[in-house]
């Protein structure tokens, strides 16, 4: 985003320098010279104070982000797990904090939510409905992003709604049907329900079709291949 707003206000600082040829002078055009400083200076205001608070939440969700992708293929019994989750969660809470109005970064708060739920089941319940929440936020602000639909479709599962959950995996595929991940979180919607495996099985293998290397896809496959029930 800085190089555009840079360039704006040099564009706009050129067109207050005044033109001084015969032709300018016929036309009597010309910008006063102070907005040669007026205007650099309110794109520098609107930077601090307006975008500022956006690229500081925006950084706070990406190494949040990376937290979370740091755990695909990690146990949830592991050490780091823990440790990477805690991080992730506090990188989300700073960053919708920090700009409120940053769908992604609800998004990604929910995301953290439902994934502790591996480490409290206890806690399912409530964390799914804290994720719900956050997910609802994530969509007030960007509807047409796929990724606040899977979330909510997972945090309804969480609380056992799974018609609701489906309707939100819909959502999501008709937003992104050749997206590999909305695949994967359908199949994973649909392992919660015994009679919906043979669906689950063919959506897990058209993510593997999108995404041979996929291997959260790769691993529900095979538990729905074993008759083990998806946890995840």
């Amino acid at each position: 985003r800085l190089p555009g707003i840079v360039v704006s206000a040099v564009l706009l600082a050129a067109l207050a320098v005044p033109i001084r040829d015969e032709q300018s002078a016929r036309i009597g055009w010309r910008m006063p010279r102070w907005w040669a400083i007026a205007l650099p200076g309110v794109a520098f205001l609107l930077l601090v104070f307006k975008f500022g608070p956006l690229l500081r939440s925006d950084d706070a969700r990406r190494e949040g982000r990376r937290r979370i992708e740091r755990l695909w293929g990690v146990e949830s019994d592991a050490p780091r797990y823990a440790r990477d989750l805690a991080e992730a969660e506090r990188r989300s809470e700073a960053a919708v904090a920090l700009y409120p109005g940053h769908a992604m970064a609800w998004s990604d708060l929910a995301y953290a939510l439902a994934l502790r739920s591996h480490l409290e089941p206890a806690r399912r319940l409530d964390l799914g409905r804290a994720a719900e929440i956050a997910a609802d936020h994530a969509l007030h602000l960007g509807p047409g992003l796929w990724e606040p639909w899977v979330r909510r479709s997972v945090a309804r599962d969480l609380q056992g709604r799974w018609l609701e959950a489906g309707d939100d995996s819909a959502a999501a595929l008709a937003l992104a049907p050749a997206n590999a991940e909305v695949w994967y979180y359908h199949a994973y919607h649909l392992s919660h329900r015994r009679n919906e495996r043979f669906m689950a099985l063919a959506s897990a293998d058209f993510c593997l079709r999108l995404d041979p290397q996929n291997r959260e896809a790769q691993a529900l496959r095979l538990r729905l291949s074993s008759g083990v029930p998806s946890l995840r």
